[in-house]
C-alpha cells in the first residue's frame, strides 16, 4: 500500500517538474522575443534613415508607434492601420484598411524572430496610402522593401504587388512588384516600372521566398533594382524610361492594379523622393541587413 502511495507521490512530483520546465521554456521564449524586439527598436532609432533628406514615408513592424498596439500588434490579429514613423514631414502618410476582410495579418515571429505583416492574395489584403505617397509623374525615387514572397501567388501573369501609386485603370502608375514568370514557383524577378514601360530584372530566378531586401531606384534617366546588395541586370521597357504620365492617386501596399495582390510578408518599407547616393543606399542596406538578419552581398 505504501509502495503505491509512494509511486503516486513520485508521479505528482514528475508532473510538477514538467510543468515548471514547460513554464520556464515558455517564459524564456517570451524573454527572447522581447529582447529581439528591443534590439530591433534600438537599431531602428539609431539607423541613418531619418538623417537622409527627402524621406517621404517609413513603415516597419517593430516600433511601438507602428500600430495600434493594444488592438493590432497581437499575433494573428488583422491590422487596420500601419503608421508612418518618419519624422521629416509634417503629414504622416499612414496606411489604412477600412474593410476588415481585406486587412493583412500581424505575424509575431516571421523574419529573424521579428514580426511582419502577412498579405494573402485570395483575401485581397492590402493597405491604402494617401495620394502622392509613392513618387509619381517623372519624380526620382529610392524605395527600400524588406519582404518575402509566397509561392502561391496565382495571378495569371504571375505578378504580385508590393507597392503602387498611380491611376490603376489607365496604366499611369509606378508599380513595384514581383515578376513571377512561372506562377506558383519559389523564384522570381522584379518589375521597377512605369506601368506601360516595365523595366524588369533579367534574372527571374531570385530566391524571393527567402527574406530579402530589394531597392527600387530611379534618377530620371534609368531604373535600377538591387537585390540583397547585388545590382541586377535589367531589361529596359518597351518605351522611354522617362515617365511623365503616372498620377498621384491609388497608392497601395500589397497591391498593384485591381487584381495583382501579394501573397507573402512585408516587414519594412522606406520611401524617398530622391535618387539617393551610393553611400546613402549602402548605409540603409547595412541597417536593414543587421536588423532583419538578411545577408547583403
Amino acid at each position: 500500500m505504501s509502495k503505491k502511495a509512494f509511486s503516486l507521490i513520485e508521479l505528482s512530483i514528475v508532473v510538477l517538474i514538467i510543468g515548471i520546465l514547460v513554464a520556464g521554456i515558455t517564459q524564456g521564449s517570451k524573454l527572447i522575443q522581447k529582447f529581439r524586439i528591443k534590439t530591433a527598436q534600438n537599431l531602428t532609432q539609431s539607423s541613418p534613415v531619418s538623417g537622409i533628406k527627402n524621406l517621404v514615408s517609413w513603415y516597419e513592424t517593430t516600433s511601438e508607434a507602428s500600430f495600434d498596439s493594444t488592438i493590432d500588434a497581437v499575433s494573428n490579429n488583422k491590422v487596420s492601420n500601419w503608421y508612418d514613423i518618419s519624422l521629416q514631414v509634417e503629414r504622416r502618410n499612414n496606411a489604412t484598411q477600412t474593410t476588415e476582410a481585406n486587412r493583412p495579418i500581424y505575424t509575431e515571429n516571421d523574419i529573424n524572430g521579428l514580426p511582419t505583416l502577412k498579405f494573402t492574395e485570395s483575401q485581397s489584403q492590402s493597405l491604402k496610402l494617401p495620394d502622392g505617397t509613392v513618387p509619381y509623374n517623372n519624380s526620382p525615387y529610392t524605395i527600400f522593401i524588406v519582404a518575402k514572397a509566397d509561392k502561391t501567388c496565382t495571378y495569371t501573369s504571375g505578378d504580385c504587388g508590393l507597392l503602387t501609386g498611380g491611376t490603376l485603370s489607365t496604366n499611369q502608375a509606378n508599380a513595384f512588384r514581383y515578376n513571377l514568370a512561372n506562377a506558383g514557383q519559389d523564384k522570381a524577378g522584379f518589375h521597377n516600372p512605369w506601368w506601360g514601360a516595365d523595366a524588369t530584372t533579367v534574372s527571374s530566378t531570385l530566391p524571393v521566398t527567402s527574406p530579402h531586401i530589394v531597392v527600387f531606384y530611379y534618377n530620371q534617366k534609368a531604373r535600377r533594382i538591387i537585390f540583397n546588395g547585388s545590382e541586377q541586370a535589367m531589361n529596359a521597357g518597351a518605351t522611354s524610361f522617362i515617365n511623365n504620365q503616372a498620377t498621384a492617386v491609388d497608392n497601395y501596399i500589397g497591391r498593384v492594379a485591381s487584381n495583382e495582390y501579394l501573397t507573402g510578408s512585408i516587414a519594412e518599407i522606406i520611401i524617398f523622393d530622391r535618387a539617393l547616393m551610393a553611400e546613402e543606399i549602402d548605409s540603409i542596406e547595412s541597417y536593414l541587413s543587421k536588423k532583419w538578419g538578411i545577408k547583403n552581398s
